[in-house]
């Protein structure tokens, strides 16, 4: 059986993964879909300890999916 929704662990499991982006600002949000959005989030300081700017892009599927990703538009 294929499974088609997040139940209650999946979402402690990307909870515990997604910690990491506590303190990050939203600097955009992307409607992909009715039901899918993507947010632009960057560190508050704007830099990491590297001195680079730290961007990532949460992914959120309406209960289906919630995970990071490096999503690049074929329209750029």
């Amino acid at each position: 059986m294929v499974k088609v929704r997040m139940n209650t662990a999946d979402v402690a499991a990307e909870v515990k993964c997604l910690r990491r982006l506590i303190g990050m600002r939203c600097s955009n949000v992307y409607d992909i879909s009715p039901k899918t959005y993507m947010f632009k989030l960057m560190n508050s300081s704007g830099v990491t300890e590297s001195g680079e700017s730290e961007k990532v892009l949460l992914l959120m599927e309406s209960g289906v999916r919630l995970h990071t990703t490096e999503y690049v538009s074929i329209c750029e």
